[in-house]
């Protein structure tokens, strides 16, 4: 009584933030007269910058949602809290995600962001470079041993995906801290070994193709 379902505590530093939680029932999966002044008056107790409520549903009233955004409170369903954990979402895109109102528009932008932005590309980069770093590997076996199979370099691994990329259509091309990024996950799945000697990785597994973004 006369306090927060409880506090989630974003472990991030100088950055660090506070969220009080109240948490609704509803028997037909429903909620109604949820007020979004309950968790925000705790804010000041609890030293708290956001407040979130979750329910399985909410009756879409237009009060609520105008009080969300007048008390600064976020609205998550279950199904959206579950999605967010699939997601992997972390503490930090919480930051956005607690912002006033609904947060469905934020975490379908974050959720499409992950399959279509930044990390889909990395994907992409990555598995141009094994599956065609690979290729040159084996258009080499005959005439090099295994044993001094030359290394894979930054810059040979550079002018591999930047053809794969201008076959495939795909514009701007990747940067060498995409292409190292690349390179480094590689070996960190065993996919490849590191050949620091030579500045280099040597590919162990030819990959399988992905769609370009």
């Amino acid at each position: 009584n006369d306090a927060p379902d409880g506090t989630l505590d974003a472990p991030l530093g100088p950055l660090g933030y506070r969220a009080i939680l109240e948490c609704k029932t509803a028997r037909s999966g429903i909620a109604e007269n949820v007020p979004p002044a309950e968790p925000a008056k705790f804010r000041k107790r609890y030293a708290a910058t956001a407040a979130v409520i979750v329910a399985p549903g909410i009756k879409h009233e237009v009060t609520f949602f105008s009080e969300l955004n007048e008390h600064d409170v976020s609205f998550w369903t279950v199904d959206e809290l579950i999605q967010a954990l699939n997601t992997d979402v972390d503490s930090y895109e919480c930051r956005e995600l607690f912002k006033a109102g609904p947060v469905h528009d934020r975490l379908r932008d974050l959720v499409w962001s992950r399959t279509h932005g930044p990390e889909k590309r990395a994907r992409v980069i990555r598995d141009m470079l094994q599956r065609h770093g690979f290729a040159a590997q084996r258009d080499l076996v005959n005439q090099v041993p295994w044993n001094d199979m030359p290394a894979l370099t930054l810059d040979v691994a550079m002018l591999l995906v930047e053809g794969a990329l201008r076959r495939a259509g795909v514009t701007g091309g990747a940067t060498r801290d995409e292409i190292r990024a690349a390179m480094d996950d590689l070996v960190r799945s065993f996919d490849a070994v590191a050949v620091p000697e030579h500045g280099g990785i040597i590919i162990r597994t030819p990959g399988h193709s992905i769609s370009t973004p």
